[in-house]
Parts: structure tokens; C-alpha cells; sequence
């Protein structure tokens, strides 16, 4: 590698020429046309898979914190080893995103009398028992103290009502005064629920009861008394059970969002002529666990852990790897280069959703605007079927730059369409021109025998060369500007290839044969 230490010797030894010789105007090289050509480094690639997607990373399943914390510090240990710069000051950006649902510490809750239901306003509930998943449906019934001190044959599969014992007229005892007591009671004897009138608003704690226990303001409580033919107070005078007649309830737990937080891994290489315009090389780098602690891995043959070696420690390698070139060659790019991993990925694109959705504050985002985007996702079983490129129709300077970089002899289609299943989607629905890189499912997929064995590391090399020369065509300023969905392209569920109508173009002596979708 010539560096600028070599220019200061060939200026010296160009100065030292013969006593009396005429001076020569020596003009030192231009630095530009010096630069080293990036080289893709494949055995360094490989060795960083095999130690990606070894047991000891137990699968990288996102809401497995301990797992995929050692996978982020992995990486941001690899970009710090190469000096590349951290966003914001860390290379783990935290992002948080919806999963899930959780069951409230409240409840839902419809009358239905005489017409259609409706349902009570929230400020006139208050859930006393902890929360569980109970819910009912059934008739009303009003207890008194007799009733709920020995609860008869007539409450089963019935809501009760009761007067709060705390609250006159009803006389309290000690064994009715015990809300998880007469819970426990009630539930014995068969009924769903119990609705509590009075201003109770705080409930308990601890583990949840049998059935649901509902305070019911008094001026919800009089109206549904009313729809069911009778006044609160008469009802609260009786010490029996009084059928509710005609006045039918349902009671289901409130749910909410669950929110999970987890972490993207980026670093950037700053552009020197356009630092504002961006180029993202992205790949995810979380699995699905293991069979104790993920999402759908199974045990296979006695492996209890999916360690997604080209799902997608393939696509993570491959991203870290042409940083790792760049730096080598001391390359500086025209556009700022962002290296992205991504978290959340087989949970729902969580990760790249949350950066595309909300750029970080901190450089070089700042009033920045993303140009590209290049996603390699499953990249590392190149075999007969060869190598798909899709996103090709999301701007018209995609297959001119493809033709230019070449295949290397590698037989690809080139698709136009974009799959919404991995993380190019979250940039392709903002506007931004997309690649993805992809080998093809196969029998392993999201299967403990998604080994580092089954890899084609020689294939992956050279894709990886084809992806390191278009990174440099974008670093370099090459234009790329989006353009809008065809009639039968834009974002599709089905994977590149998969669809005749819209391939592009396919090159290769083995080029896959491609269907026509009904």
C-alpha cells in the first residue's frame, strides 16, 4: 500500500540527481488515482461466521437479553477493532418496539338489556382482583349476605352483583368483608364473575383470583338495576339472590401493547465530498434461540439450538467484511457509509422499522438524507439455483450498475419486486432505492440445522466481492434515484424469483427456471 510516507521518499530520490544536472520540476502523485483497491477478505468472513453461530450465542433471539447483548457487543467489538466511527457515542443504538400483548390491571365491560350493548365508560370500573386471563359472558344476579355467606345453586354460570360490605346498607361480616375469600366462594359455587358496587379504587395484589372482581360505581350499578326492571337501593335491602331478569353482562381484561427494547448495531465511515447523503449496507443479525428460550426452533436430531448460521450470520459477516475492506485499503468514500445491524428482524423488521422510521438525532443522520439501501439477508448457501438481487425496479439505475459490476459468473435473477420479509422493506416504503441479496430458503431454515457445515463460503466470497464493488459504485456518487412500483411490481409477500412477471433478467448458463404465479 503506498501511503504518504512513500510520495516524501520518491520526492527526496527524484531531488538527488548530478552535480550540474538542470533542476527538474518533480510534481508529487495525485492521491486520488493511488488508492488501493478494497479487497474482500473471504477466509476472515468465514472464521467470523463460524464464531457468530456457535452455541455459545444461543441463537441471538431478540427477546433473549443476555444473548442478544453478546451478539451487539460482538459486532461493536469488530467496528471499534477497525476504528470506525459509533453513532451517537455507542455503536448499540437502542430502539424499543411493540410484541405482544399484556392483559391490564382492567376490564372491559357491556350491558346488554332490551337492545343493543354498550359499553360502560372506563371511570365507572375499577378491577380489585389481579389481573388474569377470565373472561365471561352470562346473566346478572343480585347477592345479598345470606346469599354470599352460603351461595345457592342459582348462581352458577351467572355474573353476581353485591353491595360493597364495606358500604351500608348491607351488613357486613367478617367472611363477606374478605374479597378474595368470597371469591373463592363464589367460584366454587359456579359463578363468573363478581361486580362489586361502590367507589372502591384500588384493587390488590398478588397472584390472580379465580374470577374477576369488578368495582362498579353506584351510578353504573343503578342504571344496569333500572335495565333489569328494579332500583339499587330495593335490591340492596333483599339478603337473598335477586335474578336480574333480561340483563345480560360481558367482562374481558383490557389489553395493552407490549413494548420489548433491544438494540440496532451501527458505525459509519464519513463521506469526504457528500457527507450528507447516505448509503446504508445492512444485514440482521438476530435468530430465533433456542428450543428453551426463541420463537419456533425445534429440536432436531437432539440440537436444541438454531444458531442461524446463514440466517444470518452470512448477511452480518458479509456487511462487517466490506467495512473491514474499506478500512484496509484506507479507502474514503464520496457519500457517508452506514454499517447497519439489525435487531427484531424475525419478529417483524422491529429493527430497521425503528431506524427508518426515526433516524437517530446524532451524526451522521443529522439532516442527512439516505440514498441507498443494501440488505444481504440468507447469502451464505449459494448452490445451483444461484444468487437472487431483488429490489431491482426501485430505481432505473439499478440494472445499468448491476450489468456494469457483473455476476462473476454466478447465475442470478434479477428481480423487480421487493419482499416485504426482510429489512430493505422499512427504507423501499420510505421512497429510498433497495438490493437485497439472497441465496434461497432451504431445508435448515429457521431449523437447528442451520449450520455453519452446510456453508458455501466460496460463494459467499464472491458475492460478497460483487457487494463490496457496488458499495464502492454508491460511495463513489454513482446516481440513484427511486422510482415508483410498476403495475405488478412494489412490495410483495413472496421471495425474489418467484414470480416470472416480475424478473427482469436472469443471466447464467444455469439460470434457475422461473414460474409464472397463478
Amino acid at each position: 500500500m503506498l501511503r504518504r510516507s512513500s510520495w516524501f521518499i520518491v520526492l527526496i530520490a527524484s531531488s538527488c540527481h548530478r552535480a550540474g544536472s538542470p533542476a527538474r520540476s518533480v510534481v508529487p502523485p495525485d492521491p486520488a488515482k493511488m488508492v488501493v483497491k478494497p479487497q474482500l477478505d473471504g477466509p476472515w468472513m468465514q472464521a467470523f461466521v463460524e464464531r457468530f453461530a456457535t452455541d455459545a450465542m444461543a441463537g441471538r433471539y431478540t427477546l433473549d437479553a443476555a444473548a442478544i447483548g453478546k451478539a451487539a457487543d460482538a459486532l461493536g467489538s469488530e467496528y471499534a477493532a477497525l476504528g470506525v466511527a459509533k453513532v451517537g457515542g455507542d455503536y448499540r443504538v437502542p430502539f424499543e418496539f411493540e410484541h405482544g400483548t399484556r392483559v391490564e390491571r382492567a376490564h372491559h365491560l357491556w350491558v346488554e338489556a332490551s337492545g343493543p350493548a354498550r359499553a360502560l365508560p372506563a371511570d365507572q370500573t375499577t378491577t380489585l382482583s389481579p389481573a388474569a386471563e377470565v373472561t365471561a359472558v352470562a346473566t346478572l344476579v343480585f347477592a345479598g349476605p345470606r346469599a354470599l355467606a352460603k351461595p345457592p345453586a342459582a348462581m352458577r354460570d351467572r355474573i353476581v352483583m353485591m353491595q360493597d360490605p364495606i358500604v351500608p346498607p348491607a351488613a357486613p361480616t367478617p367472611d363477606n368483608a374478605d374479597l378474595r375469600v368470597l371469591a373463592n366462594r363464589l367460584a366454587a359455587a359456579g359463578a363468573r364473575a363478581l361486580l362489586v358496587v361502590g367507589e372502591r379504587d384500588v384493587g390488590e395484589t398478588g397472584t390472580p383470583w379465580p374470577i374477576p372482581v369488578v368495582a362498579l360505581r353506584s351510578a353504573a350499578a343503578e342504571s344496569i338495576a333500572t335495565a333489569g326492571g328494579t332500583a339499587l337501593g330495593e335490591l340492596a335491602g333483599k339478603s337473598g339472590l335477586t335474578p336480574l331478569t333480561g340483563v345480560r353482562l360481558s367482562l374481558a381484561p383490557r389489553r395493552a401493547e407490549q413494548l420489548e427494547h433491544a438494540d440496532n448495531v451501527l458505525a459509519w465511515i464519513p463521506g469526504t465530498e457528500s457527507p450528507k447523503e447516505l448509503v446504508l449496507i445492512g444485514a440482521h443479525y438476530d435468530h430465533i434461540g433456542t428450543t428453551a428460550h426463541g420463537l419456533m426452533c425445534r429440536e432436531q436430531d437432539g440440537d436444541t439450538t438454531c444458531n442461524g448460521a446463514d440466517d444470518n450470520a452470512s448477511g452480518t459477516a458479509m456487511v462487517l467484511a466490506i467495512a473491514k475492506a474499506l478500512v484496509a485499503a484506507d479507502y474514503r468514500p464520496k457519500r457517508t457509509l452506514v454499517f447497519v445491524h439489525f435487531a427484531g428482524e424475525e419478529l417483524g423488521l422491529h429493527g430497521s422499522k425503528a431506524l427508518a422510521n426515526h433516524l437517530p438525532a446524532a451524526k451522521p443522520f443529522a439532516g442527512a438524507k439516505i440514498v441507498a439501501m443494501l440488505n444481504f439477508d440468507m447469502v451464505g448457501r449459494l448452490g445451483a439455483e444461484g444468487l437472487w438481487v431483488g429490489g431491482v425496479g426501485s430505481s432505473s439505475a439499478w440494472m445499468p450498475l448491476l450489468a456494469r459490476i457483473g455476476s462473476r459468473g454466478i447465475p442470478t435473477v434479477y428481480e423487480r419486486s421487493v419482499t416485504s420479509r426482510s429489512d430493505h422493506a422499512s427504507f423501499y416504503e420510505k421512497d429510498i432505492p433497495v438490493l437485497f441479496f439472497f441465496t434461497g430458503l432451504h431445508a435448515d431454515y429457521h431449523k437447528p440445522g442451520d449450520e455453519v457445515a452446510a456453508m458455501n463460503f466460496g460463494g459467499m466470497t464472491t458475492i460478497g466481492e460483487i457487494a463490496l464493488d457496488l458499495t464502492v459504485a454508491l460511495a463513489s456518487g454513482e446516481a440513484v434515484v427511486f422510482a415508483p412500483p410498476g403495475e405488478d411490481d412494489g412490495l410483495v409477500t413472496r421471495m425474489p424469483g418467484s414470480d416470472a412477471r416480475t424478473v427482469e433478467k436472469q443471466v447464467g448458463a444455469e439460470a434457475p427456471k422461473v414460474p409464472k404465479a397463478p
